[in-house]
């Protein structure tokens, strides 16, 4: 395990995505449908106010992380927090 992944574990810091369509059909605290990869990636160009082009969501994360990554990372927190499975 990385270093900095565990040091985030301990911390309480990490927070893990899924993919493959883990969270497909699920629902957050608002009972939005949980977006998957495109979406999520559309999500977060448009938090910083970005033209989303279908880039992977690897890049767009990556590029976001590198200039906001607080707004990002408080997003996250308020988007993926407290879901609820699909049925």
């Amino acid at each position: 395990m990385l270093p900095e992944i565990k040091t985030a574990y301990q911390g309480g810091r990490l927070m893990l995505l899924l993919g493959a369509g883990a969270s497909d059909k699920s629902h957050d605290s608002n009972d939005l449908e949980m977006p998957m990869g495109n979406g999520l990636a559309k999500e977060l160009a448009d938090l910083v106010n970005w033209n989303y082009n279908g880039e992977l969501l690897s890049n767009v994360y990556s590029a976001i992380n590198a200039v906001d990554s607080a707004r990002m990372h408080t997003y996250f927190r308020g988007r993926l927090t407290n879901t609820k499975p699909s049925v």
